[in-house]
């Protein structure tokens, strides 16, 4: 069975981080096994990693500076270990079967 990680670089995105955690927590994951999830936080100042659930499938790199979105995806991609590796953005908010319905293509 295919197993997904998935990359989300967050920079201050504070709910909007939480929001789209729950998404993923609240998918479908039927023809595959997500991975883990890993955020790199880009030096944030706000609060977006206090208001993250305790989750063992939820992996935090903290940066000491902006690294940028490329850099920050690479160092995300580094710590995978999925079949797959899919980048989201902190304001992405899944439907319940988004994820099941994108790696049934890849079955």
């Amino acid at each position: 069975m295919l197993s997904l990680s998935l990359v989300i670089v967050n920079w201050n995105a504070g709910e909007q981080l939480l929001n789209c955690i729950t998404s993923i927590q609240n998918s479908v994951f039927s023809g595959f096994v997500l991975d883990r999830i890993i955020v790199v936080d880009n030096a944030s100042s706000d609060n977006s990693l206090s208001l993250l659930p305790q989750w063992e499938k939820l992996s935090i790199i903290k940066s000491s500076s902006n690294l940028g979105v490329a850099k920050a995806c690479n160092l995300g991609a580094k710590h995978s270990a999925g079949d797959l590796v899919l980048f989201l953005n902190p304001d992405t908010q899944l439907m319940p079967d988004s994820l099941d319905q994108a790696i049934s293509k890849f079955i």
